[in-house]
């Protein structure tokens, strides 16, 4: 891989090492890790692996664009990466999640899910140890099903016996885990647990709470933020907690002063002692009146790797509906679903 990480001071494609201290029992803060993002560089070469076609052949993924009824286009919503590099779609508009081999050839689809407003509309899905799963909701409640071969087994989701909001399913040396968001209650809406959370939709959807996403040899890495343009890694042992703030400096052209910015991440790929995190980015020039923005993928870990840092490609679609389009493959490889007018690509790191 070659990393792309810029603190302020350096050039574009400069590196910067996340070093840890040695594992303590204190709680320790290592100094600001500065990267750069600058709007007017291309998107970093990914390997294109498939251009699957939108249409309604079932070899193909369903597309919606009713402005009658839609407030943006339907897609794929989440692409997760099985351990023979096969890929998995949760394809919204045929409600099914849809089966692929990592070149783009229809292998099988399971059905059973609904696209409407009587029952949960899917959010996400994951597959963990050969096993299917998928996160449903309806108004706040969330729902977590498994698919045993047959149908799908649903579960409710709770924390301490309330029914809970859980966003965005995860595979981890954990099992599965998810992003919870407090309790599925609009007259207590910020109360509950806000976090990692691992579940166990099979025998009662109980969430069990933990420090972040856990990845191997006990590590566990949480994103805590963004604030405007700032963030916080946390690394989490059993001997020791490692907080890295990370602050985003935006410019329109290599070399210009930075510009305000507000930077949006999420973790969507856990790697073996990393994590990978989609980050989208916002400025805005008061004085020149220009606004653009871009997505980026930023990769770190707490072991002195050098951070990856670069621009994306990015689909003219308007795909805000999409939740996760980055997911982690075999050998640490990082895929990336990006829709286009008639297809969908995926591309590989």
């Amino acid at each position: 891989r070659t990393p792309a990480t810029t603190p302020s001071s350096q050039s574009s494609g400069a590196t910067l090492p996340v070093q840890t201290p040695d594992p303590g029992p204190s709680i320790a803060e290592l100094p600001e890790l500065v990267l750069r993002a600058n709007l007017s560089e291309p998107p970093a070469e990914w390997e294109l692996v498939a251009a699957i076609p939108f249409g309604r052949a079932e070899s193909s993924l369903g597309f919606a664009n009713d402005q009658q009824t839609m407030s943006l286009p339907e897609m794929p919503r989440a692409m997760v990466v099985d351990e023979d590099g096969s890929l998995w779609f949760l394809d919204i508009v045929k409600e099914r999640v849809a089966h692929f081999t990592e070149t783009g050839d229809f292998i099988e689809a399971i059905e059973g899910l609904h696209f409407d407003r009587e029952h949960p509309i899917p959010k996400d899905i994951a597959i963990v140890d050969g096993t299917l799963y998928a996160i449903m909701a309806r108004r706040l409640q969330t729902t977590v099903a498994a698919f045993d071969g047959e149908r799908w087994i649903a579960r409710i989701v709770t924390d301490r016996g309330e029914p809970s909001v859980v966003y965005n399913l995860l595979s981890s040396d954990a099992g599965l885990i998810g992003w919870a968001s407090g309790l599925a209650d609009l007259d207590r809406l910020g109360e509950g647990y806000f976090g990692y959370a691992s579940l166990d939709p099979l025998v009662s959807g109980e969430i069990s709470r933990i420090a972040g996403v856990p990845l191997s040899d006990g590590l566990m890495i949480d994103l805590r933020g963004p604030e405007q343009d700032r963030m916080e890694l946390v690394y989490t042992t059993e001997e020791a907690t490692v907080i890295q703030p990370v602050r985003i400096e935006v410019a329109f052209t290599p070399g210009s002063d930075p510009i305000p910015a507000v930077a949006g991440g999420i973790i969507e790929a856990p790697l073996d002692r990393a994590v990978g995190i989609h980050v989208h980015l916002a400025a805005s020039d008061a004085e020149a009146g220009e606004d653009a923005g871009g997505e980026w993928y930023l990769q770190t870990g707490p072991d002195g790797e050098p951070v990856i840092f670069e621009r994306i490609p990015e689909s003219p679609l308007a795909n805000e509906h999409q939740v996760r389009q980055i997911a982690a493959g075999p050998g640490d490889s990082v895929y990336l679903m990006v829709p286009q007018p008639g297809e969908l690509k995926v591309f590989r790191r």
